[in-house]
């Protein structure tokens, strides 16, 4: 008993099997390439990065491989269309002049988050988040409990009613449940908040 003739050598046309086999000077591409599914990053989505240019900018970039020095991510449930990673490099500018107006910091960190509720993502903080010019904690609430996003647990965006970045020294999200206006009114006073 041997092999059949369709396994032994690889013949154009239809083997003795039923398969098509496919000769690989006719094919090069097919020859040792991992499939495609294989080849996609895990941490393909949304990056939250800072850059000093224009004292101070924040940039929600777009990316199919882990962003450098980035502060967040969060991985999308739903289709992004792909000129989103190609135009400007998949830039795109949140706040700029930052440095002089805090506010508009914390403001970013939520509308990249907001950004990611569109696309219903997976979000945690990453290292970069550590060595940020301003340390924040951001929260999201669902309806009325209150979770903090950490590097170590990744949070879904799915039934996030408000977002709140905070600086990190306050205390503002260390309770588990609070009402909306609340929440949004205590994290505005001073970071910002966004309702959804």
């Amino acid at each position: 008993m041997g092999l059949p003739d369709c396994l032994r050598k690889p013949k154009m046309g239809r083997g003795k099997c039923g398969d098509m086999a496919v000769s690989s000077a006719t094919h090069p591409e097919s020859i040792d390439r991992p499939a495609v599914a294989e080849t996609v990053s895990r941490e393909s989505g949304g990056y939250l990065l800072f850059h000093p240019a224009s004292n101070g900018t924040l940039f929600l970039v777009w990316s199919e491989r882990e962003v450098d020095k980035a502060m967040a991510f969060f991985e999308p449930k739903k289709s992004v269309p792909g000129f989103k990673f190609k135009v400007n490099g998949g830039r795109q500018e949140i706040f700029r002049n930052l440095l002089n107006d805090k506010k508009n910091y914390y403001e970013g960190w939520c509308q990249f988050f907001k950004t990611a509720v569109e696309f219903n993502g997976e979000c945690r903080l990453l290292a970069g988040a550590d060595t940020a010019p301003l340390k924040v904690t951001v929260a999201f609430l669902y309806g009325t409990t209150v979770k903090k996003l950490t590097q170590t647990q990744t949070l879904s965006t799915s039934g996030v009613v408000a977002i709140g970045c905070v600086p990190m020294a306050q205390t503002t999200f260390d309770v588990r449940t609070m009402h909306r206006e609340l929440f949004l009114g205590s994290a505005r006073q001073s970071g910002a908040a966004l309702a959804l």
